[in-house]
């Protein structure tokens, strides 16, 4: 089986691009690509019952209408004009690989694919829409989405995640919130438990950028006495980090994209150096405040000489990251930033990563097996 790594559905750099062109260019593009976005917005808020829901995603008698869906959904390679993507460096390579993720989603589903590997897949991939689609106008509004919400018998982690997954962030905390206060420390409850916290986490880093809210869901979750050590460990981590970041001086939203990268540098490089283990959650804060600012010196220069090294430092911030719902993110951020930058110092950094996680996913006890398919990719990219 095919083995991928990687955010609760908030911005990547690909919707960073795909956002920009709703400003940088014509109208008749902005028409255009606003058009597609929003047939693909209809099919992913019709496609999440059975995202998060395993069960209602297995069952044989909802393939077609997943199927269906899926079918609906446009990429985005042709969308944009070559004047357009002459504009924006990287958007004709960020709009290839959106629409390839797409098409091999499209196949492997239609040939019968149907098991947790294919739903993690599907859920990166609406994960970049969602966090695009609901940035522009759409015909549907939050109304439309909470008639949606009544309609499915979800429980409350499922309930939440669906918030966070249409950007309703409060909602998505104050139900979060109950999850964790009522969780059974029980393994299948523990295993909700600490998907909950990362995703709070992840809302209240990223999203909010409020260390206060992040240091005080870290006091109440500590609270709890049944918390086994090692994820106490983790909670006294991040408490240390939420606590130095109240204590930072505030930036100037002036602040330039250059300015945003180092800082962001040098929050991952500790980051790094704070992890005892590759998958060591510990360092959790620091990545996603690293990822944030790379998303805002992106989104505030997109044509900026840093554009490499940000690509490339967000991909190590997912790669660290590794939450399921941004199941491939990273190797897409790798393999972007080495399409846009050929022959350059950072595309080799950005190779060397992606090939070791290629070859990392394809490695188990009984050898190293990389499908053809991904040697050949592989080649390409060298």
């Amino acid at each position: 089986m095919r083995q991928n790594y990687g955010f609760i559905q908030l911005t990547g750099a690909f919707v960073v691009a795909l956002t920009l062109t709703s400003t940088l260019f014509a109208a008749e593009d902005t028409a255009k690509i606003k058009g597609v976005m929003r047939g693909n917005f209809e099919s992913i808020m019709n496609l999440q019952p059975y995202l998060i829901d395993a069960e209602r995603f297995r069952d044989p008698s909802n393939r077609s209408t997943i199927q269906k869906n899926l079918d609906a959904m446009t990429g985005l390679q042709h969308t944009f004009s070559k004047s357009a993507t002459g504009q924006e460096p990287g958007l004709e390579a960020i709009s290839r690989l959106f629409t390839d993720y797409l098409n091999d989603t499209k196949v492997s589903f239609k040939a019968g694919a149907n098991g947790e590997y294919l739903r993690n897949q599907l859920r990166t991939m609406t994960g970049f829409c969602l966090s695009c689609h609901t940035r522009v106008p759409t015909d549907k509004s939050f109304d439309d989405m909470q008639k949606r919400i009544a309609d499915l018998n979800m429980s409350s982690f499922q309930r939440a995640e669906f918030y966070a997954a249409t950007r309703q962030f409060d909602k998505a905390l104050e139900t979060f919130d109950k999850v964790i206060s009522t969780a059974n420390m029980g393994e299948p409850g523990l295993i909700e438990f600490g998907r909950a916290v990362r995703n709070i986490l992840s809302i209240t880093v990223r999203v909010k950028q409020d260390p206060k809210a992040t240091f005080y869901f870290l006091e109440k979750i500590s609270a709890r006495g049944d918390i086994p050590e090692y994820f106490q460990r983790y909670i006294s981590a991040w408490k240390k980090d939420a606590m130095a970041w109240m204590s930072e001086r505030k930036q100037p939203k002036s602040e330039s994209g250059a300015s945003l990268i180092a800082r962001a540098q040098r929050l991952a490089t500790t980051a790094q150096k704070t992890q005892l283990f590759a998958a060591d959650p510990t360092a959790d804060i620091g990545f996603l405040r690293a990822s944030n600012l790379a998303h805002e010196a992106l989104q505030k220069e997109p044509k900026g000489k840093f554009r490499g090294d940000a690509l490339y430092l967000l991909g190590t911030c997912y790669d660290a990251l590794k939450d399921p719902l941004m199941w491939a993110l990273d190797g897409l951020y790798f393999e972007s930033c080495i399409r846009e930058n050929p022959h350059t110092a950072i595309s080799k950094k950005c190779y060397s990563r992606y090939a070791n996680k290629i070859y990392f996913g394809y490695s188990g006890s009984g050898g190293t097996f990389v499908p053809e398919d991904e040697l050949t990719k592989l080649g390409e990219l060298r």
